[in-house]
């Protein structure tokens, strides 16, 4: 798993359980990063790359970088 680095501060996914839902006969499924029960929002984040190849972790960490960090601090 990737590990992401900003403002001097490390943040890891290691302490992050993915959870994987099937989309029932689509064969599509879809990765949930913490707890979907608990949170109050969520980013649905398409890695791109014409979906015919898993996403690479640079991917997770755009995500993390983009969303999850630029957000930690902003009001709802």
């Amino acid at each position: 798993r990737p590990t992401v680095a900003r403002c001097n501060q490390t943040g890891s996914f290691e302490s992050i359980e993915p959870d994987i839902e099937n989309l029932g006969g689509t064969g599509a499924s879809v990765m949930w990063i913490g707890d979907r029960k608990e949170s109050s929002k969520i980013v649905l984040f398409f890695h791109g790359g014409r979906y015919i190849a898993p996403p690479l972790p640079g991917h997770f960490t755009w995500c993390w970088e983009a969303y999850v960090n630029a957000s930690l601090g902003a009001k709802a």
